[in-house]
């Protein structure tokens, strides 16, 4: 594999994704120059409100709030302490308290985060631009990593079934994990990106790995059986496990492509994946007894014909107090099934409008991307705490 083919397979954003993560995050107000390489590379960026340009790491500008050093620096040294009070109430409403008194942008102030208790010490510029409680996120963190540790295990048993046995946490694809290989007992570390691709017990040079790789056709035909029963058919001839495959949902007709070993392991039909996406949002909102109508529109809003949003969201004296948009992957590229780059060029277009149209009016716009793990947490985020 490539150097450049490696770089791409880690880095999980495309540009015109990071484009919308900007979007969502400070609107226009700021503009990228340069195109999106990966989380670690820095972008080119346009401060539109004062026209300074300035190179950052494109995950410091995502996830640690880094924007316009100038303009940052003078606007919350010019802070009081009630102007920060309300700036962090306008950010995380009752979420958050503020214990300490503001006295700089960078002095640390003392915070509370009021959903665990937990009692901490941060930047003020930093807790605007987005630091959260550091207890809670360590435990995201470590759930994300319980989770990619069970997935590595499905792929493993999917691979050689009892053969090998993990001993350590799976981290990430190229830290190193303990291994058994339980037919001679030796223990060995290997990558596991080097593992599932094939490479086994160095005492016994892997040979049964690959056999066990290699399942025939009718096997993975039981699999699949076994694990959705008449939902999916198999359309072509499996070779092994990391080689894609073509497989169509009986249920709604679309057929795509998909490695063996993600669908066993999880992976389901990509179209009926954005109509999970919208069901999610619904029924987080039943659950929540929140208000909603789903598809609304606004006379004044359309391209040729008016255009419809995903949901619309009201609070208790029925004004409306948001719009949500779940967007699919052809929101993001040109994908055949849904019109290809023709189609893809009017969804990019009818998603300017929508968002020019929320912005010019102060309508508050959720767009949740199809590749967002977490809807609910993401909804929590973006709603409850403003209700």
């Amino acid at each position: 594999m490539s150097e450049n083919t490696s770089k791409k397979n880690r880095n999980s954003f495309t540009h015109e994704q990071f484009l919308t993560k900007i979007y969502k995050l400070v609107g226009e107000e700021y503009t990228v120059l340069t195109k999106y390489i990966s989380s670690k590379d820095k972008v080119l960026m346009k401060h539109n409100t004062c026209g300074r340009e300035f190179w950052v790491r494109a995950s410091h500008f995502t996830s640690s709030g880094s924007r316009c050093k100038v303009c940052s620096f003078k606007n919350m040294n010019a802070k009081t302490h009630e102007q920060f009070i309300k700036d962090v109430y306008s950010s995380v409403g009752e979420e958050y308290t503020v214990l300490g008194n503001y006295e700089k942008a960078h002095i640390k102030i003392l915070m509370r985060h009021n959903i665990c208790g937990f009692e901490y010490l941060v930047d003020p510029a930093s807790f605007l631009f987005g630091s959260r409680c550091p207890e809670c996120n360590r435990k995201v963190i470590g759930d994300l990593k319980r989770k990619s540790h069970i997935e590595f295990l499905k792929e493993c048993k999917h691979l050689v079934g009892e053969e090998y046995t993990v001993l350590s946490e799976y981290i990430s694809t190229n830290v190193h994990v303990q291994m058994k290989h339980n037919d001679c007992g030796n223990e060995f570390t290997v990558m596991p990106s080097n593992f599932l691709r094939g490479k086994g017990c160095p005492k016994c040079k892997g040979k049964k790995i690959s056999r066990a790789k290699t399942k025939t056709h009718d096997e993975f035909v039981e699999r699949v059986f076994q694990l959705v029963g008449n939902e999916y058919k198999v359309i072509s001839s499996y070779e092994k496990a990391r080689k894609k495959i073509l497989m169509q949902h009986t249920i709604c007709g679309h057929t795509y492509q998909v490695t063996p070993s993600h669908f066993v392991t999880g992976t389901r039909c990509p179209y009926c994946n954005e109509s999970k996406g919208e069901r999610i949002i619904k029924e987080y909102l039943e659950a929540k007894n929140i208000d909603f109508k789903r598809e609304y529109t606004f006379p004044d809003c359309k391209n040729i014909d008016l255009l419809k949003f995903d949901f619309a969201i009201f609070n208790k004296n029925n004004s409306l107090l948001a719009l949500i948009e779940f967007d699919g992957e052809q929101h993001f590229k040109s994908v055949p099934y849904f019109g290809g780059k023709k189609k893809y060029e009017e969804t990019k277009k009818r998603d300017k409008i929508k968002n020019n149209y929320c912005q010019n009016n102060n309508l508050k716009l959720i767009r949740i991307p199809y590749y967002e793990e977490n809807i609910i947490s993401c909804l929590d985020h973006q709603i409850l705490n403003k209700l």
